[in-house]
């Protein structure tokens, strides 16, 4: 993904890695396939909630090859589909699922990851409202000014705990401040 700076690019309409893998991650439980959450990270800005994320990963826990197996299907199941919604401005998105021998993780329990993945889910991301010739509008593309904007930046985890961050930006401040209530 391109990723980039939520103050500069934040109006184009980018895909953000960790909307993206969230939405997989969670597709994976719906679709019963046994896993641990044990880590999430940013891999492309670490530790900035300014940056819209072009890279992210997670740690699982898989106990069976079968499981592993459903997970590499579903990934590519949603390539395409996220290719497609981001076809104009990340359309290189991709899914990739590997073995490793990570060791010193302890997965959360399937409800803290399921109720991250929803905290994920409703987190505004992007640019809501722009504004053109002093009227608000909604539009993803184009030369306007953003008159609000939320970026979810980064997301820590471990077995017991999870954490959003975001950063909430507004030419207006109630609009800001909307933004930052949701």
């Amino acid at each position: 993904l391109k990723g980039g700076h939520s103050g500069v690019e934040i109006n184009q309409a980018r895909a953000n890695a960790f909307v993206l893998l969230g939405r997989f991650l969670s597709a994976a439980m719906r679709r019963d396939i046994a896993y641990g959450l044990c880590d999430m990270r940013n891999g492309s800005v670490p530790g900035k909630d300014n940056g819209i994320p072009g890279h992210a990963e997670a740690v699982i826990s898989m106990d069976t090859d079968a499981a592993f197996a459903a997970l590499e299907r579903l990934a590519q199941e949603m390539t395409p589909v996220f290719r497609n919604e981001f076809r104009v401005t990340d359309p290189g998105v991709s899914i990739r699922v590997e073995k490793t021998n990570a060791v010193g993780f302890s997965p959360m329990t399937p409800e803290r990851a399921s109720r991250l993945f929803a905290a994920m889910a409703l987190m505004p991301v992007g640019a809501p409202r722009f504004i053109q010739d002093g009227d608000f509008i909604i539009k993803p593309y184009g030369e306007l000014l953003v008159e609000t904007s939320n970026n979810m930046g980064n997301v820590r985890t471990d077995k017991d705990d999870a954490q959003l961050s975001d950063m909430a930006r507004g030419s207006v401040a109630s609009g800001r401040d909307d933004v930052e209530d949701k």
